[in-house]
C-alpha cells in the first residue's frame, strides 16, 4: 500500500491539526499511511470498524512493538461510531514508526498496515520491512512443521 499525503507548509509556530483514519472494516490501513508534521502539529487518529491499534515500532522491526507508545486494544469499534479518536502532538521532527498490532484472522502489519511520521525517505524501506518480517515468519512455521 503506497499512499501520498499533502504536505503543509505553514508558517513557524503555526500548529496545524492532521487527520488519520485507521482501518476500517473492509481494508486494515492507515489513511493516509504516512505523515510529515512540524513540532506542536497535532494529529488527530480517528479508529474506524473492528479492533486496531496504534503501536510504535521502529524502521528495522516494523511489528515489533518498541514498548513506547501503544493504544493497546482500547479502540475497539465494531459499529463504527465517529468520534473514537486519540490526539498526538508531535513533540520531534525524528522519524516515528508505527503499527496495528491486530492479528486476527492476519496480522494487519504483514499486510501493511503502518504508520509513518516524518519518514522521510525511508517510507518504501519501511513498507519493505514489514512484508519481509512476514515471508521470514512464513518460511520459519514452514521449518517447523
Amino acid at each position: 500500500v503506497n499512499q501520498e499525503v499533502t504536505v503543509n507548509f505553514s508558517e513557524p509556530n503555526e500548529q496545524v491539526m492532521h487527520h488519520v483514519h485507521v482501518g476500517s472494516q473492509i481494508t486494515p490501513a492507515f489513511n493516509p499511511n504516512r505523515l510529515n508534521a512540524n513540532i506542536g502539529d497535532q494529529i488527530t487518529f480517528e479508529f474506524h470498524g473492528l479492533n486496531h491499534t496504534l503501536t510504535e515500532s521502529t524502521l528495522e522491526e516494523p511489528c515489533m512493538a518498541k514498548n513506547e507508545f501503544d493504544t493497546g486494544f482500547s479502540q475497539f469499534n465494531p459499529d463504527n461510531k465517529i468520534g473514537l479518536s486519540l490526539v498526538l502532538t508531535v513533540n520531534s521532527l525524528d522519524p516515528r514508526w508505527f503499527f496495528c498490532k491486530q492479528d486476527v484472522p492476519s496480522s494487519h502489519c504483514h499486510e501493511g498496515m503502518v504508520f509513518g511520521l516524518n519518514p522521510g525517505d525511508d517510507m518504501r524501506s519501511f513498507l519493505l520491512n514489514a512484508k519481509k518480517e512476514a515471508l521470514t515468519e512464513a518460511v520459519t512455521r514452514q521449518t517447523r512443521s
